[in-house]
């Protein structure tokens, strides 16, 4: 169990990097307010983690995930999030991820 969770816990942060590095998602932030670069980040390592936890879960290969892939995974748990809780900024990075992919 610990060494599940600690698996999970660097495919977070694995994922999260990924998705960091992109160079789309580094212009769109570089465009935010310094509390929106907070919210940014705080979306991208809450899907990161929900990401890792489940490819822990099903033991799935995460090299098997593309950044394609990533990207598009973002795009639907933000279109989730900015359905449930109606976060706008998870609208614009909606947005900004959709004209790309």
């Amino acid at each position: 169990m610990v060494f599940g969770t600690l698996k999970a816990g660097w495919r977070s942060f694995e994922f999260a990097q990924r998705i960091f590095d992109t160079e789309e998602l580094k212009d769109y932030e570089e465009t935010l307010t310094k509390e929106k670069q907070q919210n940014f980040r705080s979306l991208i390592v809450e899907y990161a983690s929900y990401l890792a936890k489940q490819v822990v879960k099903e033991k799935i290969d995460p090299k098997d995930i593309s950044d394609e892939g990533l990207l598009h995974g973002l795009t639907v748990y933000l279109e989730t999030i900015a359905e449930k809780k109606r976060k706008p900024l998870g609208r614009e990075l909606l947005e900004v991820v959709l004209e790309e992919y």
